[in-house]
């Protein structure tokens, strides 16, 4: 380690003096110390390491998910001389996907089927499908657990009015960063649709109702589509507040 900033001597715990001249499995927990090794051969061969999820140690012991770039540093000849980390601390995006999963295992007893790249795919036994798009995002808890509840209502409305009568289908959630600290959630299915004359907040339905409050606590505006069934688009952002009492 040749150098160590203010925000690592935050994360981590250790000053820079403390930090420099180590080696850099020494924020590594003993069993990720191989996964170490590989990312360092994968350096050699001149690979860019994109927002790789490990778990790191701080200088108290504690064990703390991070999200890691790291991209090789060449001298003037092309030779790899080094490699620049860059370490964020993910455990607020763990606490919010484990919210989200929370809702949705809430909602039935799915289990996991033919997952294609970057989804994850679920079926439950009245054969309903469940497809999870979740994007490696992080947010506040207040924005997290928001978000949780919005899904959970919007999930629920689908598994109970869009399949009827034992229909199979599949419901899929999408969350996804626009940039700009702004994010799009989306909900769809492709059961029987929403009835003619259905507006969002008059329905008889407690979720329905609810929606409206929750987009407004993220800030967020929502779109409603009915084509092959129904999906609800919300682009919202963080919730800040400015202090807890």
């Amino acid at each position: 380690m040749v150098s160590w900033n203010r925000a690592a001597e935050r994360l981590f715990g250790y000053p820079a003096g403390e930090a420099i001249g180590s080696p850099i499995s020494f924020v590594m927990p003993a069993d990720r110390v191989q996964e170490e090794n590989q990312i360092i051969d994968r350096l050699k061969r001149d690979e860019y390491i994109d927002h790789f999820e490990t778990v790191q140690r701080r200088k108290d012991g504690q064990e703390f998910p991070v999200s890691v770039t790291i991209s090789p540093i060449k001298d003037a000849t092309g030779k790899i001389i080094g490699a620049s980390k860059s370490v964020r601390d993910i455990s607020d995006k763990k606490r919010a996907e484990e919210q989200i999963q929370t809702s949705l295992r809430e909602k039935g007893s799915f289990v996991k089927r033919n997952p294609s790249p970057g989804q994850k795919q679920f079926t439950s036994s009245d054969t309903l499908g469940l497809n999870l798009n979740i994007a490696p995002v992080a947010f506040s808890m207040e924005t997290a657990v928001s978000c949780g509840q919005l899904i959970n209502e919007l999930v629920s409305n689908c598994l109970k009015h869009a399949f009827p009568n034992g229909r199979t289908g599949d419901v899929t959630v999408e969350l996804l960063s626009n940039g700009n600290d702004t994010y799009l959630l989306t909900v769809s299915d492709n059961g029987v649709g929403l009835p003619p004359d259905f507006e969002v907040g008059k329905a008889e339905s407690l979720g329905w109702q609810l929606v409206p409050m929750l987009v407004e606590q993220l800030n967020g505006t929502f779109e409603l589509q009915e084509s092959a069934g129904t999906t609800v688009r919300l682009t919202f952002s963080e919730i800040h507040y400015k202090g807890r009492i």
